[in-house]
């Protein structure tokens, strides 16, 4: 009876120490999974990278030009100039900010050895009968010790008064979910950003979200009236 039980003892330990592996092995696959919206800007040459970048910049003197003089304008920002933008941000400036507040709840961030680079915005149109106007999704790879994953933000954006507003509706590493608690100060920051306080110079009078482009129409108010 002894060996009977010690046998079963040995075939439940080890039943559950394999479940525990695989759970782990699928939880660092999930974490490493790359979403499909993330894009590899590596494999662009310099030359299509500057003229992205140099257009959006363009776009942007334009609408400075024509705010300057209080008059309307309708802005286009491709996602992919603007992450073409945002991916001369340097890695160190990223890493400041997620030391100094993106990841102050998570417990024992202290000690994490952490690191991301290549930070992208991504614009989507509102699906079907979806509320609001569509969603925005921000998204950084990270590393974590020795294992990369992409840190997603998905935000819905809608009007709210005469303002818009960004609602975080889910985070992911990678495909795993993350509970928002852990991003309790980073959420508040997104949720707290309201465009028409942010641009004094600029009367925003329409936000719209296609597939891969943000399109803004407004005038300039250079008298702050």
């Amino acid at each position: 009876m002894r060996n009977f039980l010690r046998h079963k003892g040995l075939h439940i330990f080890l039943g559950l120490s394999l479940l525990i592996l695989l759970l782990i092995l699928t939880g660092i696959l999930l974490i490493g999974h790359t979403p499909s919206f993330y894009k590899d800007f590596s494999s662009l040459s310099q030359r299509e990278l500057e003229f992205r970048r140099g257009r959006l910049f363009q776009d942007l003197l334009d609408v400075a030009s024509l705010v300057s003089r209080g008059q309307e304008f309708q802005l286009e920002i491709r996602e992919d100039d603007l992450n073409s933008f945002l991916a001369e941000i340097r890695e160190g400036d990223f890493n400041s900010f997620l030391a100094a507040g993106a990841l102050r709840d998570w417990p024992g961030s202290e000690d994490f050895s952490l690191s991301a680079e290549n930070p992208q915005a991504h614009f989507l149109s509102p699906k079907g009968t979806e509320k609001g106007l569509g969603q925005i999704i921000l998204a950084v790879k990270a590393g974590i010790f020795h294992l990369d994953t992409i840190i997603s933000v998905h935000c819905r954006l809608s009007k709210r008064g005469q303002g818009f507003r960004l609602k975080v509706e889910k985070l992911r590493a990678g495909a795993l979910p993350i509970p928002q608690r852990f991003f309790k100060n980073i959420i508040s920051r997104v949720e707290g950003t309201r465009l028409e306080n942010t641009l004094k110079e600029v009367e925003i009078k329409d936000l719209r979200l296609e597939e891969g482009l943000l399109r803004i129409v407004g005038r300039g108010r250079p008298d702050g009236e």
